[in-house]
């Protein structure tokens, strides 16, 4: 699916939302995130501001219409910086499994065995954050019904 504005970013591309303290982490289509991050129509009470970057690394912006409503994003100015965007992801991962060694009923989900480890995919900063769209699970539609590690970014 893509946008009818050239200037936003693809709604199939990833986009990657995390917070300042690394407490908070999700990697979803644009669309899914459209629908998931604050004021979106997933109900979230989460309400931590988020710094959004793409694949390459580069910043992206909301772009908010005039009824205060998130259209889309569009990149920042400038090359993108993929390493240091790769190493908040790996602080957000290791502080997640911080707060999983602390609490391991954090890695429950219903019949299935209690997880003990977060996942930590290996690669480019767009290999990264494929595997983790793949575990996150974040999906456009109403709702929250995601796993354990989604949810562990709730917390």
């Amino acid at each position: 699916m893509t946008s009818t504005d050239p200037s936003l970013v693809d709604l199939g591309d990833l986009v990657l939302a995390i917070s300042a303290d690394h407490t908070f982490l999700h990697v979803g289509t644009a669309e899914a995130m459209l629908a998931h991050l604050p004021g979106g129509h997933d109900d979230h009470a989460d309400e931590r501001v988020v710094d959004l970057y793409d694949a390459a690394g580069r910043r992206l912006w909301p772009v908010v219409t005039a009824e205060l409503v998130v259209a889309g994003f569009v990149p920042g100015d400038g090359p993108g910086d993929p390493d240091a965007v790769a190493a908040r992801v790996a602080a957000a991962l290791e502080l997640a499994q911080q707060r999983l060694t602390a609490d391991p009923d954090l890695g429950r989900q219903q019949s299935l065995p209690t997880a003990t480890e977060v996942p930590r995919p290996k690669g480019s900063l767009a290999d990264v954050l494929g595997a983790l769209n793949d575990e996150l699970d974040v999906r456009p539609g109403p709702g929250h019904r995601a796993g354990w590690f989604h949810n562990l970014f709730h917390v």
